[in-house]
């Protein structure tokens, strides 16, 4: 069962990464868009293209990292 509503859900795209990376949460909301936890720098061009690759021409709002990698 999934119990998050449907607007969440259908904003929320999580990119789960192999071992010794970061798994990143792309939220792409009516109000904005943000990124939880970006990873590690050495992995910044693949972080990258999976966010470009979601979010096409969109603007990233925001970044919060909840834990330093």
């Amino acid at each position: 069962m999934n119990v998050l509503p449907e607007a969440l859900r259908e904003s929320t795209t999580v990119f789960q990464r192999g071992w010794l990376s970061s798994n990143n949460v792309l939220f792409a909301g009516k109000e904005g868009t943000a990124i939880v936890d970006t990873g590690y720098a050495s992995h910044a061009p693949q972080t990258l293209a999976l966010v470009r690759q979601k979010l096409g021409a969109r603007r990233l709002d925001l970044i919060v990292n909840t834990h330093l990698h």
